[in-house]
């Protein structure tokens, strides 16, 4: 009996030795690989640091902010430009682009109506329905001058009879 005592207590042994082989194996492979930042700081002060740094940069060099101010002035040309698109122009311009592709940003609709201003801007325009809106609008022509402005009053003329809307322009050249 003490033979079989003596087996069991060293089969017993050899399991807990494989059980700490085996786990100590385990806890050694599972370190997790990748991207890692400061786990003391939460996320939303991580967040809000990246947000700061986005929205007020910082420079080192006269020529960085050259560069972002003209980045800058590019995005704000582009947002003036699409928010003073009258809604016809916007909706013929969006037609276009979204034909040539499923999907487009504020950038491709500026690109695309400054490459073909002349066009969108001469396109005749439709009969005047009974419940057609009057309206005017204002946009900013960065082309030549950033103060240069161009006004379009919408109103009504006839052709041959036919009621039309037409669209007045008004440029203010500054040099």
């Amino acid at each position: 009996m003490r033979v079989k005592q003596k087996n069991w207590f060293m089969g017993d042994c050899l399991l807990a030795i494989i059980f700490v082989i085996c786990t100590c194996i385990s806890v050694c492979s599972c370190k997790e690989k990748g991207l890692h930042f400061n786990s003391d700081r939460p996320d939303s002060v991580y967040v809000a640091e990246k947000i700061e740094a986005t929205v007020n940069p910082s420079f080192s060099s006269v020529e960085t902010v050259k560069v972002f101010q003209a980045r800058l002035k590019d995005e704000y040309a582009i947002d003036n430009i699409f928010v003073s698109l009258p809604s016809d122009v916007l909706n013929n311009v969006a037609t276009v682009c979204l034909k040539q592709k499923p999907h487009v940003n504020k950038k491709d609709i500026v690109t695309e109506y400054r490459t073909h201003k002349e066009v969108y801007d001469n396109l005749s325009p439709d009969p005047i329905t009974e419940n057609g809106p009057q309206s005017t609008h204002s946009s900013i022509d960065t082309t030549t001058h950033p103060k240069n402005t161009v006004n379009y009053r919408d109103g009504t003329d006839t052709v041959n009879g036919k009621p039309y809307k037409v669209r007045i322009r008004e440029e203010r050249i500054y040099e």
